[in-house]
């Protein structure tokens, strides 16, 4: 009786505990204003800096993990606020316009912009995956680029001709074909 009775308050003591480590973390629930007791910071310190280097997400910098993610308290589930794109447009808005552009970049119109983006931090400006022109290999075959006779803007890299998101032109180019081609060459000299 004396054993189940310790069980029976040990329990009891183990559950109070783990409330209170889940209570420290989660939000509060005081007024209209949720108001956070523990930052994700606090708690996960060596994560919070390894993510302090090179390009930095804006949010990240500012150790604000709960503009894109839930608390999770005990449970040590990641959750985010919402899924992409939907997480990525608050700030993003621009995005909203996709689908009134004549070309939407695969990775955009699959509302995926961690294929070609880190959402914490990068060595690359715009976070991106890889550096410059290396990000487009991730997915595009590099072999299409490095044939006999090569354009000489592909040298330069893609975004010399094309939006990496959308564009109201055909093959995410940056303005109409014609002037594209009028931008680096005499389109009206004889051999055009």
């Amino acid at each position: 009786m004396k054993a189940r009775w310790m069980k029976f308050l040990l329990g009891g003591l183990v559950l109070a505990g783990a409330a209170a480590l889940v209570a420290s973390c989660a939000p509060s629930s005081q007024g209209p204003t949720r108001e956070v007791r523990r930052t994700c910071a606090e708690c996960h310190v060596d994560t919070a800096a390894s993510y302090q280097s090179g390009v930095v997400h804006r949010p990240v910098k500012e150790k604000n993990c709960e503009a894109c993610h839930l608390p999770h308290g005990l449970v040590g589930v990641m959750l985010t606020r919402q899924e992409q794109p939907v997480l990525c447009l608050p700030c993003h808005s621009s995005f909203r316009q996709s689908s009134k552009k004549k070309a939407v970049h695969a990775p955009v119109a699959g509302g995926k912009c961690s294929t070609c983006h880190e959402p914490h931090n990068s060595p690359y400006a715009g976070l991106l995956k890889a550096e410059g022109q290396e990000s487009c290999f991730i997915c595009h075959d590099r072999g299409t680029f490095t044939k006999k006779h090569v354009h000489a803007p592909v040298s330069e890299g893609c975004m010399t001709c094309h939006d990496a998101h959308m564009s109201d032109h055909p093959r995410l180019l940056s303005m109409d074909q014609d002037a594209m081609c009028a931008s680096c060459h005499a389109t009206d000299a004889k051999e055009f």
